[in-house]
């Protein structure tokens, strides 16, 4: 789902502010724990960070990345490839 306009006004985490020119993408994923269950979280990005909640009516952020220092994405086959 991709929708415009302001993140999360009522949590207290820093944001970069949105603008008009920038999609907000949101919705569930699973992630893999450290113990290598799957977890569904509710995730957002403006473009800058990456973030994620235990649902989408939690306020209390659980992590943040910051996108342009992770770098770009790779599909699974690619880190499969650099990890031999």
């Amino acid at each position: 789902m991709a929708t415009q306009g302001t993140v999360r006004s009522e949590s207290t985490e820093a944001y970069v502010p949105m603008t008009e020119d920038v999609v907000h993408i949101q919705g569930y994923l699973h992630k893999r724990t450290k113990d290598m269950r799957w977890q569904k979280r509710w995730f957002e990005t403006n473009g800058c960070f990456l973030t994620y909640y235990k649902s989408r009516k939690m306020t209390k952020l659980l992590a943040a990345l910051n996108l342009p220092q992770v770098g770009r994405p790779c599909s699974g086959s690619e880190s499969e490839s650099q990890a031999s």
